[in-house]
């Protein structure tokens, strides 16, 4: 790549951008970002199974506490502090799963939205 003003090769590139900022062209790594989508998909799957085998357990059990923690937030809270907290540290796993699931799928979302840069530009970067 040609020098301009000392600059070669990404300093050269990222001195064009912010000139040029309509050359901004960068890869949106389309598949990669729906595999992802999918493997979190799929571990949400899996645990969302688990929470009921869970729930299940603790409806079947022979604590009180657990039987009913279910329906109540507070109780299913307070379980960390006797040790019968399976069933909320799930949720909470859960809670950050979905949390990067829908980050990712916003994200997928606005990228899908961008404009795809035109061979005139894509041919004037390579050169």
């Amino acid at each position: 790549m040609a020098v301009l003003d000392g600059r070669e090769g990404y300093a050269k590139m990222a001195y064009l951008m912010s000139r040029h900022p309509e050359f901004g062209i960068f890869r949106s790594f389309d598949e990669l970002n729906y595999q992802n989508l999918l493997y979190i998909q799929a571990e949400l799957t899996h645990l969302e199974q688990e929470l009921k085998e869970i729930s299940h357990r603790d409806k079947l059990s022979e604590h009180p506490i657990r039987q009913i923690q279910t329906r109540h937030w507070q109780l299913l809270k307070d379980s960390q502090q006797d040790g019968h907290d399976e069933q909320f540290r799930k949720i909470m796993q859960i809670r950050t799963s979905l949390k990067e699931y829908y980050e990712a799928l916003l994200q997928q979302q606005r990228l899908s939205c961008l404009k795809k840069p035109t061979k005139y530009k894509i041919n004037f970067l390579r050169d």
